[in-house]
């Protein structure tokens, strides 16, 4: 995964219940679930990734959306806070 991709994921794992907020969420619309899905995989080009970076500045609400796909994504060591050695 990339530098800011890994950044962006971590951030999303520490602060996932303020990302996250407290009510429901309208999902995004089906491509773009597919676009987020990509995105925290690890499989979009440098461009795509900012302009979806820029399309989540415009709908907040799809961050809580990526957030959950990281978290499902993360292994249980990462996504609970604690660490193993």
């Amino acid at each position: 995964m990339s530098d800011s991709l890994d950044t962006i994921a971590g951030f999303l794992l520490r602060f996932r219940d303020e990302v996250e907020g407290r009510g429901p969420v309208d999902p995004p619309p089906p491509e773009m679930r597919a676009e987020l899905e990509a995105l925290a995989a690890g499989a979009l080009d440098r461009e795509r990734q900012l302009e979806l970076v820029g399309q989540l500045r415009r709908q907040p609400s799809w961050v809580a959306y990526l957030a959950g796909i990281i978290r499902n994504r993360a292994p249980d060591s990462i996504g609970d806070g604690s660490q193993t050695s």
